[in-house]
């Protein structure tokens, strides 16, 4: 058994994620982070030992056959008691071999059915396995890409904070030659130099918070952070609440998984239920052997047969394994209406989310274009001497904190979109050749 993740995965996903320019060292990154991923490995080591569990019941409905040989060798003294006779003890020596050989075949012809349902239980137990693989695969896919997008949101971040520096800069150039020309005082300087000191410490700790998303990347990833590319879209996402919720409940690994899990266990009743039922099997057996014992004495067996089992009583123990069966099936339907309801609940809290950061986006747009007319408005009125330096340095602090609080919000609808097509079971390559959702341009 077998389960292939990355193939049409990553080649979906590049496609969906990031320009050209960057395109691969997205692939690299999920491609990565799912190679080196321990819980994937575990989870596909998981599904190889149930898919095992197939093979296994698959082969009590096939032949049988085992064979035994064995050899002895006996080395005998034997001295008789003293002859008054003859004078003397008479002794003798034997050595004899014993051997024995023979093949037994056996073939069952009907066990209840209990050979069939075991198939069946453990076939939907590898559905089972492989269902929660894919929710493993899609984690971690979700958590890769939200380490790139960290990455990404706070690289621009420390880009938007250095060309505030470099601009404050400029204005403090600019606030000491008009202080030597007494076109201001050493207040405005004093205002500028301030407002520098604190832009600088922005930097500071950007590039900090860079460092530290830089690390996560490589912890989920297992290797160094690329520098990323801009987002692009990143695939269709259902067009309303109710319809991620019909989605979900066809595609969400863990009711996919707790639906697999309840066959089986169905399946499983019938196989305990099986054993209260007589069993026919058929046999075949040849031997051969040889003993010294007596010159020339060997032997030829061929024994052919039929074998039936009825089982009138077992102290109670075949009935109690059904009736344990049926207890576990029970549980396991109550467990589907359990992963039924929490996925419902997680696909409308991502859904609300997902939603609400659109909303946050379009609203930190409008802020950064009246954040932006407003201070290209005050410098032009500032060099007419209409504004004071501190009316220029306000609204450009305003303008960088609207900037970088669209960034932050552009980030989190980015990844919003991939929760939300995790939560309902698709963050991978299945929704992302669809007309692609929109994401606002920054």
């Amino acid at each position: 058994m077998k389960f292939e993740v990355k193939g049409g995965l990553i080649a979906a996903i590049a496609l969906s994620v990031l320009e050209s320019a960057s395109a691969q060292s997205l692939i690299e990154t999920i491609d990565t982070a799912i190679a080196n991923n321990p819980e994937i490995a575990a989870s596909r080591a998981d599904l190889a030992a149930t898919g095992e569990t197939v093979v296994q019941a698959r082969a009590q409905n096939r032949p049988q056959i085992t064979g035994s040989a064995s050899y002895q060798r006996q080395d005998l003294s034997r001295t008789s008691q003293f002859d008054s006779i003859t004078g003397v003890n008479e002794t003798v020596d034997l050595d004899l071999d014993t051997i024995d050989a023979s093949v037994e075949a056996t073939q069952n012809i009907f066990q209840g059915f209990s050979v069939r349902n075991q198939v069946r239980s453990a076939t939907f137990e590898v559905d089972a396995a492989n269902a929660s693989l894919d929710g493993v695969v899609q984690d971690v896919v979700l958590q890769a890409v939200g380490a790139h997008a960290d990455v990404y949101r706070d690289t621009e971040i420390v880009r938007l904070r250095g060309n505030s520096a470099r601009a404050l800069e400029q204005q403090v150039e600019g606030a000491n030659r008009r202080r030597e020309l007494n076109d201001a005082t050493r207040t405005d300087v004093s205002q500028a130099e301030a407002r520098l000191a604190v832009a600088n410490a922005d930097i500071a700790a950007a590039r900090a918070d860079l460092m530290a998303s830089r690390a996560r990347y490589e912890s989920i990833v297992g290797a160094p952070a690329e520098t990323p590319g801009a987002y692009l879209p990143v695939g269709s996402v259902p067009a309303s609440l109710s319809d991620a919720i019909a989605v979900a409940q066809e595609n969400a690994p863990a009711l996919v998984a707790a639906r697999a899990r309840s066959r089986a266990s169905e399946a499983a009743v019938d196989v305990a239920r099986g054993a209260l039922s007589p069993s026919l099997s058929a046999f075949a057996r040849a031997g051969y052997g040889e003993d010294q014992t007596f010159v020339g004495d060997s032997r030829d067996e061929l024994i052919v047969g039929v074998r039936a089992s009825v089982p009138f009583y077992t102290g109670g123990a075949t009935g109690s394994r059904a009736r344990q069966a049926s207890h576990i099936a029970s549980r396991d339907k109550f467990l589907i209406t359990q992963a039924e309801r929490a996925v419902r609940a997680d696909v409308v809290a991502q859904w609300e989310r997902y939603d609400a950061s659109r909303q946050v986006i379009d609203s930190l747009i409008a802020s950064v274009d009246a954040s932006r007319s407003a201070f290209e408005s005050i410098q032009r009125e500032a060099q007419a001497g209409a504004r004071t330096l501190t009316d220029v340095l306000d609204t450009e602090r305003d303008l960088i904190g609207a900037q970088v609080r669209l960034v932050q919000a552009q980030r989190d609808a980015y990844v919003a979109q991939w929760a939300l097509l995790a939560t309902i079971g698709r963050a991978d390559g299945s929704a992302l050749f669809a007309a692609p959702a929109t994401l606002p341009a920054q």
